[in-house]
């Protein structure tokens, strides 16, 4: 037996490396989180959850956490404010998932004697406390999986049949948190099923009513959308996945690595979180349903294409139950060893030897996600406006300063110079655009310069500028297609650069011609 002390240090130096790394990581925010401000900002005024006042585009994937923005912009408008309160939520939901890892482990059948190890695990592995800190929906994401798992396999583990009922509304949640997440409602559907196979019996009431609960508010959504937008899909699932075998390409190229991220930086893990599987007779619930929630986030990895941004955001949910399965694999390997009487091998120096080792590649793990830091660390105190850099407050301060009433932007920048000016926006990269979702391509690929510029913005902000003055161009797609058009070289001026940003405004004539 392994004294409870010590599982409360692993669980206590595991919240400590998770909110060192989440401090780290405090400077840095990923644009996209101001397009859920925005969303959020329109809905708290009453003009519904819209990206431009009377578009009705769902240009955001993360409903839950829109709703808590909206309900912070009404009790605060300091923009600075609400991203802090934005990262605020994203750090309490990580270290929640870390007591929720510790609880669930305390109750693993074969493993409650390394129940400090999955908590532990999860901060080593870095990447949660970098999203946790960004202010997006990953954190509380991955904390709703790690509680709609955990109901449902304790409710397996425990045969309290109401208990795999309320299980339901849990996975809902989930689906609610991200739109991919209604794979791990598959991953419960189909554990259960193996399970009752294997064991000869046949669904039950509770079945029914756990999936009832569960497709409820979803279908309810669904509906709500329909109505609302008038697709049966967010936009962005159009913007991001639907180029397919080169979204699925994409996607391997991204699910390879990625596995290596999940276990901490060795891929040579892998074979062990099959341990719990063997024998097939005796599989427990719990390793087969968090082995199942594994392999469906991989699955949803390939179809969606993977992921443009730094740091293994989708393979953030598939960490936590990775560090879940660790107790029962420790619990097997330590019987092993006694069965082959190999412990005593390990006592004294040998032990502390082969420990040391252990800990190097996630020593190594965590010095490569500290070094995805693109700004100063967060213990040197704030150090710019809005956690961002400056060059996106700068050219939202001159638009702010030259805008006139009724202008328009075009830009592929769709979240904190959008949120600031709250200009009426085309967002070129097609997140929040209906139309531009749905050229065909692949996810940034997706271009149509007529189209932008036949709705006349006065302003065009390109990311991504690179070379001269006289003849820039961008490393973005809509960026070349834009300044190579003839319109833009006819009909608008440049009037700021500033680091990767140029700015062009719309020339008077070009207006004074409409």
């Amino acid at each position: 037996m392994i004294s409870a002390q010590r599982q409360w240090i692993l669980l206590l130096a595991g919240i400590s490396i998770f909110l060192a790394l989440g401090v780290h990581f405090l400077n840095q925010t990923p644009d996209d989180v101001f397009i859920t401000l925005r969303y959020a900002a329109n809905l708290a005024a009453g003009h519904g959850p819209v990206y431009n006042v009377g578009e009705r585009v769902e240009g955001f994937s993360n409903p839950l956490l829109l709703v808590l923005l909206a309900l912070l912009h009404l009790l605060m408008s300091d923009p600075r404010a609400l991203v802090l309160a934005a990262k605020g939520l994203g750090l309490l939901a990580g270290l929640l998932t870390l007591l929720a890892l510790y609880a669930l482990a305390r109750r693993d059948p074969e493993g409650a004697d390394f129940r400090g190890w999955p908590p532990l695990l999860f901060a080593l592995a870095g990447y949660p406390a970098l999203w946790a800190a960004s202010g997006m929906e990953t954190a509380l994401h991955a904390l709703l999986i790690v509680v709609a798992l955990g109901g449902y396999l304790r409710a397996l583990e425990t045969g309290r049949k109401a208990w795999r009922v309320l299980a339901g509304p849990l996975f809902a949640l989930v689906a609610l948190s991200r739109p991919e997440g209604i794979v791990f409602l598959f991953a419960a559907l189909l554990a259960r099923a193996l399970l009752l196979w294997r064991d000869k019996r046949k669904p039950d009431a509770a079945d029914a009513g756990f999936l009832a609960l569960a497709l409820a508010p979803i279908l309810l959504y669904f509906l709500w959308r329909h109505s609302f937008y008038g697709a049966w899909w967010p936009n962005t699932f159009y913007a991001k996945a639907s180029a397919g075998p080169a979204t699925y390409a994409d996607g391997l190229r991204y699910l390879l690595p990625a596995i290596g991220a999940t276990l901490w930086g060795n891929a040579l893990l892998l074979p062990l979180l099959l341990l719990g599987l063997l024998p097939w007779k005796k599989t427990s619930p719990r390793t087969l349903l968090l082995l199942l929630g594994i392999g469906a986030q991989a699955g949803f990895v390939v179809l969606g294409g993977g992921d443009w941004m730094l740091g293994w955001r989708f393979a953030v949910p598939a960490m936590a139950p990775v560090a879940l399965l660790a107790p029962t694999i420790l619990a097997r390997l330590r019987d092993a060893l006694h069965r082959q009487r190999l412990a005593e091998w390990f006592a004294g120096a040998r032990g502390w030897i082969f420990l040391l080792a252990l800990a190097l590649p996630f020593a190594v793990n965590l010095y490569a996600v500290k070094q995805l830091g693109v700004r100063p660390s967060g213990w040197r105190g704030p150090t710019a406006h809005l956690f961002v850099d400056e060059s996106y407050p700068a050219v939202a301060d001159y638009l702010n300063t030259h805008r006139q009433p009724g202008d328009r932007l075009a830009t592929g920048e769709a979240g904190a110079i959008v949120y600031l000016t709250g200009l009426p926006t085309i967002d070129c990269f097609g997140l929040t655009d209906a139309h531009l979702a749905r050229v065909p391509g692949k996810r940034h690929e997706k271009v149509d310069p007529d189209y932008i510029l036949g709705r006349r913005p006065t302003w065009l902000v390109i990311g991504g500028v690179a070379g001269p003055d006289d003849a820039p161009t961008s490393y973005f797609a809509y960026g070349r297609s834009l300044l190579a058009h003839p319109a833009v070289k006819e009909n608008y001026r440049p009037v700021l650069r500033r680091d990767s940003f140029l700015v062009l405004q719309r020339r008077p004539a070009a207006v004074a011609d409409e």
